[in-house]
């Protein structure tokens, strides 16, 4: 093989290579997402009232983790208790405006007050290692709607 033809077949690769670099880095999701707003949920099935008011600050990093804060009041069968807890989690993009999220971590505050396994039985999907699918979808006029299949969990205005 001649010289010229090494460097012009270098030149071909490495700018295969580069065009390739660009076409993924364009075309993977990178979330960097920080949300916040009030869930407010009732959950009477089976004769346990369940009830939850909190603010709720949603964290989504580029790298793949995140986080969530709930603040507030919940409600089992008339007994009140106070909401005080970070989870800490992993997402990956499965689909168009499809997520899934894996729970790694469970840091409760200090007075936090909710009996363990009260989050695990009315909200699915929260304890450790489990999963759950998310739907982040933009509004027209450039909110965040961040759901489940079923409802909106958080609308976030810019």
């Amino acid at each position: 093989m001649t010289t010229r033809r090494i460097i012009i077949l270098t030149a071909i690769i490495n700018l295969a290579i580069v065009l390739a670099t660009v076409w993924l880095h364009y075309n993977t999701n990178h979330l960097n997402i920080a949300c916040q707003g009030n869930l407010t949920m009732e959950d009477s099935r089976n004769n346990n009232p369940f009830t939850l008011d909190a603010l709720v600050e949603m964290h989504f990093m580029s790298d793949g983790s995140g986080a969530f804060n709930l603040t507030g009041d919940a409600s089992v069968k008339g007994n009140h208790f106070t909401v005080s807890r970070q989870e800490s989690f992993t997402w990956r993009h499965v689909r168009d405006a499809l997520y899934e999220i894996t729970i790694t971590d469970v840091q409760l505050y200090g007075h936090d007050t909710v009996p363990e396994g009260v989050f695990e039985r009315f909200i699915s999907g929260i304890g450790m290692s489990q999963k759950r699918m998310l739907q982040l979808t933009r509004t027209p006029d450039d909110a965040l709607v961040i759901g489940n299949f079923y409802s909106p969990l958080l609308v976030c205005a810019g």
